[in-house]
């Protein structure tokens, strides 16, 4: 915490300027009545010179009393020095009025500590964890503000890098809650060892820490996190207790500014997609935010161009309220292109089914966001309405032109094959192969990926799952093809 307890004015170039600024000035009547040989004048002046004291004690406390203790000082013994040679009483008055004006800029320097020191009392309550003594949530929003304005202000780089403990609810539900919160703390204590300046660390959420990273050179972010992922790894058994420690791995998120993210909000959330998308890989993983978007002004047309931020706000708009939803288009869209060129189809086909597998959930944005993270069943209505996305989805893709293939694979995703899927009711081969295969990877991601309301399965169940329900939901032939691709 030692940013919060620094001197006020040591930190601040504007406090510094005005600490210097009101020294000087004392300096200045230090030395100018003493060539004023009008008595009246140099009483006035001799006045403000202690009135500068006092106001230096009272707004640069504590080291403008150290500095004006040190001055007064120097000034009486200087004073007593020619006293004892000369003996001239009126120094003594000097002296008294010195000795005064010392007094009382202890006193208000005093009164001004104790204030300063509630103060930051008060702060470290506000800023800091009560359970791991980290900078909290609050403070990283404030904390990340401010460093994102000065990266922009001097065009420089700033990382963020968040770190989720992988498999503490297994913890908690083997060994209980004071388990789990032992593992949170040594974690903490782990991460302070390992985290240096200009690095700050901070607790994100119950089992997530942030990390601000200020860099230059263009691979010195990964590999900061690939150093500190290898740290966790190396001394993780050093901190957490056996047998705690054999089930704890760590999964690691990050994304960087100005390349990647624009302001904080960005950053956050970028960071935060990467994050749970190394969490949905299988745990133990890093990964760097990629736009997913970034070679799709590559390939549409003219004509769409104009609509490539329309749809980038609305994937946005999407990870905003499900923070599933758009790893999971990410994903299924890397799976249907490798599956459709395990396939062989040609290049237009393959980009057709890519471009609908990042696209095939964006009608969610129509769904409210307290539906679509529900952890309790859903009611025949919420559901209704669920199975309404695929429309949503190829109505707001309409205005596209040239795209009326993907268009086609986004609104039949989730036919089934034997008729009994939504929206249209198509079965076999009147599902178009795209939608067909856009059917199977986007079940095969669901069923993987951990959600808050149920645990992913493997890999190896998925591909199980996939082939007891060939004919009935799947393709069976997509279906086949997908798992040679998978146990390649």
């Amino acid at each position: 915490m030692d940013r919060i307890f620094l001197f006020p004015y040591s930190s601040s170039s504007k406090s510094r300027i005005h600490f210097f600024v009101l020294l000087s000035i004392y300096l200045f009547l230090s030395y100018a009545y003493k060539y004023v040989d009008d008595i009246f004048y140099v009483t006035i002046l001799y006045q403000f010179q202690n009135l500068s004291a006092i106001i230096i004690a009272f707004q640069c406390t504590p080291i403008g009393f150290l500095f004006i203790a040190l001055l007064i000082l120097l000034e009486i013994i200087h004073s007593l020095g020619i006293y004892f040679i000369i003996g001239d009483s009126h120094l003594l008055i000097s002296l008294s009025s010195r000795l005064i004006t010392l007094i009382a800029c202890f006193l208000i320097s005093s009164s001004q500590a104790k204030q300063l020191y509630y103060k930051m009392q008060q702060e470290k309550l506000i800023y800091t964890d009560d359970f791991t003594g980290l900078y909290n949530h609050r403070f990283f929003l404030k904390e990340l503000s401010i460093q994102v304005e000065n990266c922009l202000e001097k065009h420089s780089h700033l990382g963020l890098i968040l770190l989720d403990i992988d498999n503490l609810k297994l913890v908690n539900d083997n060994f209980g809650q004071d388990a789990g919160d032992s593992v949170i703390s040594s974690t903490a204590k782990l991460l302070q060892g390992i985290i240096t300046s200009p690095l700050t660390l901070y607790r994100y959420q119950s089992d997530e820490f942030a990390v601000i990273v200020p860099f230059n050179r263009s691979n010195q972010l990964e590999d900061i996190a690939q150093h500190l992922k290898k740290q966790l790894d190396t001394l993780k058994n050093d901190f957490i207790h056996a047998p705690l420690a054999s089930y704890i791995t760590f999964s690691l998120g990050y994304s960087s500014l100005p390349s990647l993210a624009k302001d904080s909000h960005s950053l956050i959330k970028q960071a935060e997609a990467a994050l749970y998308h190394s969490k949905n890989a299988g745990k133990d993983a890093i990964h760097i935010y990629e736009d997913i978007l970034k070679n799709f002004n590559q390939d549409v047309t003219t004509e769409n161009k104009h609509l490539i931020s329309i749809f980038k706000a609305l994937l946005a708009s999407i990870s905003m309220k499900d923070q599933y939803t758009l790893g999971h288009c990410e994903r299924v869209a890397s799976y249907a292109a490798k599956l459709a060129s395990h396939m062989q189809l040609d290049s237009e086909q393959i980009n057709a089914i890519h471009y609908a597998g990042l696209l095939h959930d964006i009608g969610k944005i129509e769904i409210p966001s307290i539906i679509l993270n529900k952890t309790a069943p859903l009611s025949e209505d919420e559901y209704a309405l669920i199975k309404k996305h695929p429309i949503y989805s190829s109505n707001i893709l309409e205005p596209l032109l040239g795209m009326d293939e993907s268009i086609d694979y986004v609104r039949h995703h989730h036919e089934h094959f034997d008729g009994s899927g939504y929206p249209d009711g198509l079965s076999g081969t009147s599902i178009s192969l795209g939608a067909r295969i856009l059917a199977v990877v986007d079940s095969f991601d669901a069923m993987i990926s951990e959600r808050p309301y149920s645990k992913g399965m493997s890999i190896e169940e998925a591909l199980l799952e996939l082939k007891r329900c060939a004919y009935l939901q799947f393709d069976p032939f997509v279906v086949e093809h997908f798992i040679t691709l998978m146990t390649e």
